[in-house]
């Protein structure tokens, strides 16, 4: 009863602030956190998502997302674009469809593995799509970023220790920090950068059989290590025991498979990485547990 209460006045604050942008009616809040909210909005009588967020999204990416949407990749498209006083309201398109992890979960796999083929394809046509110079991050950007992952593991090493896996830990650095750092040029591509589960995946029921509708979610759309995307996916669909088929479907694409198998098991790692570093300081053991499992698993393959 409270939280809709707590509904009903955020959504009575909202709608008189959106008056300010037009005439916006908010239909449904579908996400409320620090970072961003989500609504379902009614602007001039047509629906709408509405992503209001206070983070970085820029004009630069919306014509980098109707680029691609241009050259029939399944992205959201984005309707309007407003800034005030640092916050940034994204207006998009109401996607039909449910979620491709609820079909997953759902569906008990029927059926699965076809729309996970479909969506190797969409994600394979966005990373050889051509991307803007100034979205993203630089080669050097990344490096970086190993940098200070390896800091921070290296403040918390006595809590590493502890669970007994630094050797591992460290080798994977070093294995990624190489792997970024190298002389391969052509892993960099236009990215998703959100697939760590797959609720930004929307699937639509045609004639009883699911097919790719929109990527959605695209606040993280930018010019980086495009195999990342799958380093996501392939973590995320271990959960299902999928993940094999999204590498190997995928890395169908390229001509150097082994190539790109290899750099996506390393993808894998760096997403673990990630995590671990994101969540040593909350000191939440059986999380980063997982996640050292996970990258323990990987290095087999390897």
């Amino acid at each position: 009863m409270n939280k809709q209460i707590d509904k009903s006045k955020l959504e009575l604050e909202l709608n008189e602030k959106l008056n300010k942008l037009g005439n916006i009616k908010v239909l449904d809040i579908l996400k409320n956190d620090d970072i961003s909210k989500v609504c379902k909005i009614e602007l001039n009588g047509i629906e709408l998502i509405l992503k209001i967020k206070n983070t970085s999204f820029t004009r630069n990416q919306i014509e980098l997302i109707n680029r691609l949407i241009s050259k029939g990749v399944k992205l959201t498209k984005i309707i309007r674009f407003e800034e005030v006083e640092n916050i940034k309201y994204i207006f998009a398109e109401l996607v039909e469809g449910v979620t491709l992890e609820k079909v997953m979960i759902d569906n008990k796999y029927i059926g699965v593995e076809q729309l996970l083929k479909e969506l190797c394809k969409e994600i394979y046509k966005l990373h050889t799509s051509e991307g803007l110079d100034d979205i993203g991050h630089k080669k050097q950007d990344n490096i970086e970023y190993m940098y200070s992952i390896k800091e921070n593991i290296l403040n918390n090493i006595k809590y590493i220790n502890n669970i007994g896996k630094t050797e591992i830990i460290m080798k994977s650095i070093k294995m990624v920090k190489n792997f970024i750092g190298g002389s391969e040029q052509n892993i960099y591509g236009v990215v998703h950068g959100d697939f760590h589960n797959l609720s930004n995946i929307i699937v639509k029921n045609i004639n009883e059989e699911y097919k790719i509708n929109r990527l959605i979610d695209l606040d993280s759309i930018k010019y980086d290590i495009f195999l990342t995307d799958i380093g996501m996916l392939y973590n995320t669909t271990k959960y299902f025991k999928l993940e094999e088929l999204i590498i190997d479907e995928y890395s169908n694409y390229f001509k150097d498979k082994e190539k790109i198998k290899r750099y996506t098991y390393i993808s894998s790692i760096y997403e673990s990485l990630k995590n671990i570093d994101s969540e040593i300081n909350t000191e939440d053991k059986s999380s980063i547990i997982s996640h050292v499992k996970n990258i323990e698993e990987v290095l087999i393959k390897l």
